[in-house]
């Protein structure tokens, strides 16, 4: 995902052989990257799934009987 705003920039131009004066305005977008999940969060979410895994067949294995 891209994080975006508007740069907004004004030119005028003014010449000596014309009385007329045009200004033009320009509104730019401005994207940035939003920061990356950091791998350790990835990391601990994993180990803390296998750890729970883990628990339930202990628990299972000693409530409901080893399957095996």
């Amino acid at each position: 995902m891209k994080q975006a705003g508007t740069m907004t920039k004004t030119v005028v131009t003014e010449s000596p052989e014309s009385p007329h004066r045009i200004q033009f305005v320009f509104h730019h977008p401005v994207v940035q990257p939003l920061k990356e999940p950091e791998p350790l969060a990835d990391t601990v979410r994993s180990t803390a799934n296998d750890q729970i895994k883990s628990v339930i067949n202990e628990l299972e294995k000693r409530y409901v009987g080893d399957p095996t």
